[in-house]
């Protein structure tokens, strides 16, 4: 997978192929031996761009799922969330909102 080779925008561009193809492709358990355990800068990123895939289909619920995933595994710029165009039509939703008040 490109993440795994650290090519990002090619792996974020096939993802967001997916996405439109399929959106629940990223919510499926895969058990294809991807570690599980402690989180990783990369985890914090990945999470990160998936809610931001999610955010370009107009996704609410699985934006939420993922910045969460990413706040998990340690991600904590909120400015750059609030910053990032594709999260802007959700800026007022209650939901997002709450999500970034309890880690400002």
């Amino acid at each position: 997978m490109y993440f795994a080779q650290k090519k990002y925008l090619q792996g974020i561009d096939t993802m967001h192929k997916l996405v439109q193809l399929d959106p629940n492709y990223l919510m499926r358990d895969r058990s294809n031996g991807l570690e599980l355990g402690a989180a990783s800068f990369e985890d914090q990123k990945r999470f990160y761009y998936y809610a931001k895939l999610y955010a370009q289909v107009g996704d609410v619920d699985k934006v939420l799922y993922f910045l969460r995933k990413s706040f998990e595994a340690g991600f904590k710029d909120i400015k750059e969330i609030q910053e990032d165009k594709d999260f802007a039509p959700f800026l007022q939703d209650p939901r997002f909102q709450a999500l970034l008040s309890g880690k400002s």
